[in-house]
């Protein structure tokens, strides 16, 4: 089946629902043993705040849940720890990205750029942001700075009125940086995993 680029995401998401599935044994007793019935109670569990996971031992980790999935090929794998390591010349960024301010005006921008247009980047004046999310000007000033920094905004001069560009692009990264967040810091509910550190048993087939 051939899909639309706006179509793509859900797609594929419904096909690693699929490809769970098919390569686990786990079913669910109380419904039909139906193909239809069993996957569409399994997308049930996972909108209900359910998890389903493989993590490998050899060959990464994919963890899905209702409106996120992650997939890491090298997980576990030798020289995976360096990313740990590295992270010194990026470090500032998770630093920017916990700010308050920073939310502040990262939650205003991309709300205020979904209601606008989902398709192009969005430009603010300082004095909307600084309306807009309830801050002093100087509050304003860091915060924008900051998301130069974490590349959130890009500036030009326009008539000579400064314009911050909301990026969407980068702004993926950021909000799937507090999606993983919340994942570690939430208890987490599995409809079905493997990975032995947590559980003996092989959900799926060996």
């Amino acid at each position: 089946a051939k899909v639309s680029a706006d179509e793509f995401p859900a797609f594929s998401y419904q096909k690693l629902i699929e490809l769970f599935y098919d390569n686990t044994k786990m079913r669910f007793t109380s419904i039909s043993r139906s193909n239809e019935a069993q996957l569409g109670f399994l997308a049930n569990k996972l909108m209900d705040g359910c998890r389903i996971g493989c993590i490998s031992n050899t060959q990464g980790a994919i963890i899905m849940t209702k409106d996120f999935l992650f997939l890491d090929r090298n997980y576990k794998a030798l020289g995976s720890e360096d990313i740990i390591r590295n992270l010194d010349s990026n470090e500032p960024i998770l630093m920017y990205l916990s700010d308050k301010n920073l939310r502040k005006v990262l939650f205003y921008q991309y709300k205020t750029a979904i209601e606008r247009s989902k398709e192009n980047d969005t430009e603010f004046t300082f004095e909307e942001i600084m309306r807009g999310c309830n801050l002093s000007e100087s509050e304003t000033s860091v915060a924008l700075r900051l998301m130069q920094n974490a590349h959130l905004n890009e500036v030009y001069m326009d008539q000579k009125i400064k314009k911050y560009i909301f990026s969407y692009s980068n702004a993926l990264y950021a909000l799937a940086i507090y999606k993983l967040v919340e994942l570690l810091t939430e208890d987490p509910v599995w409809t079905v995993v493997r990975d032995t550190s947590i559980i003996s048993d092989y959900a799926f087939y060996e």
